[in-house]
């Protein structure tokens, strides 16, 4: 008798989950059963050619903002874009703990390293990846074209986008990606890709921030720092709190210059263990930490 099959054969069967698909029309939040909408290129190639989804099959639908609503594959258009219908009323929710913003010196990762960030930060619970852009890494990369920093807007974080420049280009290519993750791990709200901005202007972001940590080598650990700062980490649960900042320097780190710059404004050092880590280890150590490490009261983005 093979005890361990017959165990998990006897372990209740989980129902699979219908697959989601993005869709950017706003107006998804006050839809009612009936309401028919058209996905992107992507999505449809998505649909009809890898899940192979058939009229009738299935689905859920979001627009990254928090709404979801049940819906059924409606037909292809002669566009070639498959349309859905929604079967259900559209259920929104909001954020759900506090809010971080990883500020790291991924312009300079080669390899599809500044891709897998993305990625992983969406499923790790991150709420938004800001660039930045220092002495080690002032260039967008192999083209080292030097790029304007963005102007922070203290009451929104909507952002002016420039004509199509290689770094637009590569931030909408990492928009892309986080959007699939986003899907994949069912978050409901997706994760945010900043503009760039140069570490002399991070002085502001940090000193408005509730709660800004900074990767120091040698530093006390994190998770002691977190249970120090107990108070600031309640406040970024309470509605309408701006995000906290996970601060991480570029490959050789930052220059005391800019380290001190960002602790005099307010940043706190944080150790991430004895390991030399590479930026993209370091910024999914930190959130990492601070989501999952912090309790279930850190985790973000609720799936619906």
């Amino acid at each position: 008798m093979d005890i361990g099959a017959t165990a998990f054969s006897e372990q209740p069967q989980i129902a699979k989950r219908a697959p989601r698909f993005y869709v950017p029309e706003k107006n998804l939040q006050h839809s009612q059963p009936g309401a028919t909408f058209e996905l992107g290129k992507e999505e449809t190639h998505h649909a009809l050619k890898v899940l192979r989804l058939r009229e009738g099959a299935p689905l859920e639908v979001c627009d990254g903002d928090g709404t979801i609503a049940a819906a059924f594959l409606r037909g292809i258009g002669h566009n070639h874009r498959a349309y859905v219908e929604t079967s259900q009323p559209a259920t929104t929710v909001p954020w759900q703990g506090p809010k971080w913003e990883i500020v790291a010196a991924c312009y300079s990762l080669k390899g599809g390293r500044a891709d897998f960030l993305m990625e992983k930060a969406a499923e790790l619970g991150a709420f938004a990846v800001r660039p930045i852009l220092t002495v080690r890494s002032p260039y967008l990369g192999r083209r080292q074209i030097v790029i304007e920093v963005a102007d922070i807007d203290a009451d929104s974080e909507e952002e002016l986008e420039d004509i199509e420049t290689p770094d637009v280009q590569r931030r909408n290519r990492w928009r892309r990606v986080a959007q699939a993750a986003t899907k994949q791990c069912l978050r409901a709200h997706s994760l945010a890709i900043r503009a760039p901005l140069h570490v002399s202007e991070l002085a502001v972001r940090v000193g408005k921030a509730p709660l800004a940590l900074v990767g120091v080598e040698g530093a006390p650990g994190i998770h002691q720092v977190l249970q120090r700062e107990g108070a600031a980490l309640a406040k970024m649960t309470q509605p309408g709190s701006s995000a906290g900042v996970l601060l991480v320097g570029p490959e050789g780190d930052f220059t005391k210059e800019e380290l001190q710059g960002l602790i005099e404004a307010g940043a706190k050092p944080v150790g991430l263990g004895q390991n030399r880590l590479r930026v993209e280890t370091a910024a999914l150590a930190m959130i990492t930490a601070v989501t999952l490490g912090a309790g279930p009261d850190a985790m973000t983005s609720k799936a619906l």
